[in-house]
């Protein structure tokens, strides 16, 4: 069972969600920068991808939905192991890949949002051969057509447009907030652009990034953290503590709140 917040119980069970070198990272990061680290409860299905060959964290540039569990497939008559990887839900049955309506909801909005980035040429023959040719239109994602893969339906993607250099994409890090214990109450930050898209983020950002992601060996911080876009959303929240081995959970936006209220000296988001 996870730890309470409020209990302070140190969290016990965190492997699940995080690979060592990662939490190492995030305790490392805090004390030696001496600030709280919060990061969103990670889908645990993606830890047994990363950092292995032919999988990447997904990029900001990739609004699709990771799947939060594998699923049997009743028409091809097997499992899928697609729990933690980007999919497209609008395929059939792929509902089951979802917890819960509302994440299937989200999903499937965001895929017809957005699928227009995606080829639809298929990866795969009739024989299940990947196919060798330049996506059309040098688009760089695509969606594996082999029925006969444990991951059909997951999302492929190839910077170069190539389907033979195409990877999966496992759901990343998503920090909540990075709040240094000298000033806690400050919210300082700035609006910029990622991949052509509007990004909050702070002057340090770069600089907390590059160094957890140096740490963990992958990528996995691709974004700035949530609490910049001015909004606390309902979610679970991993807090690292500034003295190199606490870590705690935050179960609900009300916990959340009441950290920044009682710990964070009443730290105020914008829309506040």
């Amino acid at each position: 069972m996870l730890c309470s917040a409020y209990n302070m119980h140190v969290c016990t069970n965190i492997n699940r969600f995080m690979r060592p070198i990662d939490i190492k990272a995030f305790h490392d990061e805090a004390a030696g920068q001496k600030a709280y680290i919060l990061v969103r409860k990670p889908n645990p299905e993606a830890r047994k991808y990363i950092g292995q060959a032919g999988f990447a964290p997904k990029p900001f540039d990739c609004k699709f939905k990771t799947a939060n569990r594998n699923f049997l497939h009743e028409k091809l008559g097997r499992e899928l192991t697609i729990g933690g990887l980007v999919i497209n839900p609008t395929l059939d049955e792929f509902n089951k890949a979802f917890k819960t309506k509302k994440s299937y909801e989200t999903a499937v909005r965001l895929w017809n949002e957005y699928s227009n980035i995606v080829s639809d040429a298929p990866t795969h023959d009739a024989n299940g051969k990947r196919a060798a040719h330049f996506l059309p239109d040098a688009k760089q994602f695509m969606v594996n057509s082999d029925t006969s893969s444990p991951f059909f339906g997951c999302i492929m993607h190839s910077r170069i447009s190539h389907i033979s250099h195409a990877t999966y994409f496992h759901s990343d890090y998503e920090l909540y907030a990075y709040i240094p214990t000298s000033n806690p109450k400050t919210i300082t930050r700035f609006l910029s652009e990622l991949y052509n898209t509007p990004h909050y983020r702070e002057v340090n950002f770069i600089d907390y990034q590059h160094r957890l992601n140096r740490r963990m060996g992958v990528p996995m911080i691709q974004h700035a953290p949530q609490e910049l876009t001015g909004q606390h959303i309902d979610d679970s929240v991993f807090v690292f503590m500034p003295d190199s081995k606490t870590v705690f959970l935050l179960a609900s936006q009300v916990e959340i709140r009441e950290f920044y209220r009682d710990t964070l000296a009443g730290r105020r988001l914008s829309s506040h």
